[in-house]
């Protein structure tokens, strides 16, 4: 669907009446050149949130997409949340919080490998200092996906299953 389907410039939407101020006309010419983004910004189109866990092997928390190495003194450490970040369009935060979901679905996969890891990365990410608590799409798909795994791990130990104990 268009987005002049719903509504033709941006300076319409923020003032029907049209004749909107200059400084809309940035809007308008921005409007333009994303289209596609401006509609799906204002429908409910959002990506369907699935947990994908990918193809390729995660064998160590440094096979992560959101882990890095930075460079510390005289030695590199481990950032524990460096996820790839956006640059600002409409859509973003919808486009960010499936990037969460997808790197939940990272941790699954390095669970095939090593348990301990998989808690490691959980437990480090929400505690590493990158971790943005202000509503940052990648952190709210993130912590909502990993939300959902721990309520299946809840009706798992509820049935009898036992709990993960870090080593």
């Amino acid at each position: 669907m268009r987005t002049q389907d719903h509504i033709s410039t941006r300076s319409e939407a923020v003032n029907p009446h049209k004749g909107g101020a200059p400084e809309r006309d940035a809007w308008d010419e921005d409007l333009k050149d994303n289209q596609e983004e401006f509609s799906y910004a204002k429908t409910n189109l959002a990506p369907q949130l699935d947990l994908r866990i990918p193809e390729r092997n995660i064998e160590c928390r440094d096979d992560l997409s959101f882990t890095g190495r930075v460079f510390s003194g005289k030695f590199t450490v481990m950032d524990n949340w460096l996820p790839p970040r956006l640059p600002t369009q409409i859509g973003q935060w919808h486009r960010e919080k499936a990037m969460g979901y997808d790197m939940a679905g990272e941790i699954m996969r390095l669970r095939e490998e090593d348990e301990h890891a998989a808690h490691e990365a959980m437990k480090f990410a929400f505690e590493s200092d990158g971790w943005r608590t202000g509503g940052e799409g990648i952190e709210c798909g993130f912590a909502e996906a990993i939300a959902a795994l721990a309520i299946v791990g809840m009706r798992a130990i509820a049935g009898g299953a036992e709990m993960y104990r870090p080593v």
